[in-house]
């Protein structure tokens, strides 16, 4: 009787036991469908990988077992970053990351890779358990967002410098208008024989000072004009940043009949000294001035304060227009990459996107102030650029 039991309950177990097998086997099924799943020794060569590992490979598991990982190494990535995965794993931790690889046939293809330390039980490493799962796709649309936002960014900068080029050949009109009188004046009187020391003198300095002002025009739109796609420090004058974008602005806003409110230029606080990127500040109060421009235009009271203050180690420039605030729930997207509220051909809604990232990279910010009664950005910027061990500091 006890045998029979025995026999009984060893014949339960054992069913137990197959069907536990047969739900680890449909598990097991069901991953190799979906992951891409390798385990490699600590040297990184391949010891096993499944179905799916082959067949994004194009690689025969024959081809696999044996091989160093770094038969499907892409180029893509840096020395640094394999460095860096493997530092984690052979301290014991799990890495994951984002992998760029070449399969057999020379395509590319992106996987989201988990790698998982295997160890003995002396809390040895043996072994590396990766799983991944296929995102090329994801990648690839990633990519078309990034082109698309390049192209955009060439038609903003397009724009810009189309409206910054209508605003130099006003400027430069006058100038070059006063500059032609002159000579002309100069030339007749020569002819004449009436031109003395004196009146040669007084119009060459005309022709000298419309000169310099026809040089500071064009060397403004020249710089405003740069690439800003890469930050470049340097050590500027806050009278650089001023005459940059009131030398594009002023004739704009005069010729919509909007007042222009800042500090003279004699004022001490234009000696100030910052480190930055001079055309990405340039670039950034020019827009914020643009869009408050294209927002009061038809207002009865017309009129931008652009000001600027030291407080400690920080420069903050405030942005103020007459018009009446801006609604809250366009605060919360006028940061937005795309968002714009202009129409059609007004605007590609990346100026402010872009104005909030220069900011962000030189340690700053740009907020809006609902405290004022009027429509007013604040942008604060240190005056000198913060180097990574300052940052983890503070």
């Amino acid at each position: 009787m006890k045998g029979k039991k025995l026999n009984s309950e060893c014949q339960e177990i054992k069913e137990e036991f197959e069907a536990e097998k047969e739900v680890l086997k449909s598990y097991q099924d069901a991953l190799n469908e979906c992951t891409i799943f390798a385990v490699t020794d600590t040297q990184g060569r391949i010891l096993e990988v499944n179905d799916m590992f082959e067949k994004i490979s194009k690689y025969k598991k024959e081809e696999l077992i044996g091989k160093n990982h770094r038969i499907l190494k892409s180029g893509h990535h840096s020395k640094k970053f394999f460095k860096k995965m493997w530092d984690e794993i052979s301290s014991g931790r799990t890495w994951r990351g984002e992998v760029k690889n070449r399969a057999k046939d020379g395509s590319f293809y992106w996987v989201d890779t988990v790698i998982t330390p295997i160890k003995n039980r002396n809390g040895e490493i043996e072994k590396y358990m990766a799983v991944r799962f296929e995102i090329t796709e994801k990648k690839n649309n990633e990519i078309l967002v990034q082109e698309q936002h390049q192209r955009l960014l060439g038609l903003e900068k397009f724009t810009t410098i189309g409206e910054m080029a209508g605003a130099v050949a006003h400027e430069i009109n006058g100038p070059l208008t006063v500059i032609s009188l002159a000579v002309g004046d100069l030339q007749k009187r020569k002819d004449r024989n009436h031109l003395d020391e004196e009146d040669l003198q007084k119009g060459l300095d005309k022709i000298i000072k419309n000169v310099e002002r026809t040089i500071k025009t064009i060397n403004s739109l020249r710089i405003l004009s740069r690439d800003s796609s890469s930050t470049e420090f340097g050590i500027v004058t806050l009278s650089q940043i001023y005459q940059d974008v009131v030398e594009l602005t002023s004739h704009k806003l005069k010729r919509e009949g909007i007042n222009l409110i800042s500090q003279k230029e004699s004022d001490p606080i234009f000696k100030t000294e910052i480190e930055c990127d001079q055309v990405q500040i340039s670039q950034t109060i020019l827009n914020i001035l643009n869009n408050s421009k294209d927002a009061i235009k038809m207002l009865t009271d017309k009129w931008i304060r652009l000001w600027f203050e030291i407080k400690g180690d920080e420069l903050i420039i405030t942005i103020t227009d007459s018009g009446h605030g801006i609604p809250l729930k366009i605060q919360e997207k006028i940061f937005e990459y795309l968002y714009t509220t202009k129409k059609v051909g007004e605007g590609t809604g990346i100026g402010l996107d872009l104005c909030k990232k220069f900011m962000n990279g030189h340690g700053g910010d740009i907020k809006i102030n609902n405290q004022s009664k009027n429509t007013e950005f604040i942008i604060n910027l240190p005056l000198h650029r913060k180097t990574n061990v300052e940052k983890k500091a503070g």
